[in-house]
């Protein structure tokens, strides 16, 4: 266990710690204590809880790989939405179009180009495919302003090998004007992002508890909840690359005693 504890330290759950391992209805479920400063208003800044339990994996050459907890269906409300490319594009911005063909919606762009869908989504699991041909970063928004100035940024970048969750706030003056270069990542791991092939993106938005695996890996285990019911977009941050159909499955999650 002392062994499977080090490599879950690994398995994008750094910035968790104390993990413990128990067995559910015949699989293996890891659990982590995670700490931090809390973005939303609470009594005590700091915030601590048990997250979510994440299931445990094994490759055929025996390295662990932690996945998300089916257990999350019995939280669903409601059949699953699917945004289709021309819907995940309804509004957009920046020096590009996007164009839309065969289920996938696709641009290249010098700088940054977004795309988002009508409507608000709090507390939700998203899938989403997407692709990198060349260039930076691709990515998503959730919880976002209609502006698409303030919300959460799930950063795939392609030249650093690395996937970040930034929570981007509006400046603390009369302007409400967002800074990008104001400090806003959350959490990030390195993982080898190849260009030119599909990645598939699972999230899960619950509360202040935030998930992201790629590939069915899990990488990102934060929390945040300075932004609440939002648009979900998509964006390209000079590079050119696509993305598929994106589905939303509304649920109704527990609350936490964090």
């Amino acid at each position: 266990l002392l062994h499977h504890a080090d490599q879950c330290r690994k398995e994008g759950v750094s910035s968790n710690g104390i993990t413990r391992f128990c067995e559910w209805n015949g699989q293996l479920l890891v659990y982590t204590w995670y700490r931090c400063q809390a973005d939303w208003p609470r009594r005590s800044p700091e915030y601590r809880a048990v997250v979510p339990p994440k299931e445990v994996h094994f490759e055929d050459d025996g390295a662990l790989r932690l996945g998300t907890f089916r257990g999350w269906s019995k939280y669903f409300e409601g059949v699953p939405q699917i945004l289709a490319p021309s819907a995940m594009t309804a509004w957009t911005q920046g020096p590009g179009e996007w164009m839309v063909k065969d289920q996938h919606a696709s641009g290249s762009v010098d700088g940054m180009l977004m795309g988002a869908a009508e409507g608000a989504y709090d507390d939700f699991v998203l899938d989403v495919s997407l692709r990198c041909d060349q260039g930076h970063a691709v990515g998503f928004i959730f919880r976002s302003s209609e502006d698409m100035e303030c919300g959460n940024w799930i950063r795939l970048d392609f030249q650093r090998g690395r996937i970040e969750l930034h929570t981007m706030l509006p400046m603390d003056s009369g302007l409400n004007r967002t800074v990008r270069m104001q400090p806003s990542l959350r959490q990030s791991y390195d993982i080898a992002l190849p260009r030119g092939r599909e990645i598939a993106l699972h999230l899960v938005a619950a509360r202040e508890y935030v998930e992201v695996s790629l590939d069915g890996r899990v990488c990102l285990s934060t929390a945040t909840y300075a932004c609440k019911g939002g648009r979900v977009g998509i964006f390209l941050e000079n590079a050119s690359g696509r993305f598929g159909p994106m589905t939303v499955q509304l649920m109704d999650p527990p609350m936490t005693a964090g």
